[in-house]
């Protein structure tokens, strides 16, 4: 999560001039943030498949994030439905709240 949020917030010439493509080889910031992506989408996928088997619908106590995220999925009952990328993307953003 240090990585990401240093990503994030560090000052690039790319994201001022994003159409000039020789800037992301120059600077080689797409291969670094592909790099990272598929680093925080690996511990994400394994967040979210490692307790899918285990969830019960019906909830109970002592459920956390993840549980409640992944019942409400199971459940399908929502006016949108909730897609892997949703719930990594909600566990990604309590995670930055929490730092």
């Amino acid at each position: 999560m240090k990585d990401v949020m240093e990503a994030v917030s560090e000052f690039s010439v790319v994201d001022l001039y994003p159409s000039i493509g020789v800037l992301e080889v120059s600077y080689r910031v797409q291969e670094k943030n592909d790099k990272l992506h598929g680093e925080v989408d690996w511990i994400l996928e394994n967040i979210v498949t490692d307790p899918r088997d285990k969830i019960t619908v019906g909830g109970g106590g002592g459920e956390d994030l993840v549980d409640i995220l992944l019942r409400l999925q199971k459940q399908n009952d929502l006016q949108y439905p909730l897609s892997d990328s949703v719930v990594k993307a909600i566990i990604l953003l309590q995670t930055k709240k929490r730092q």
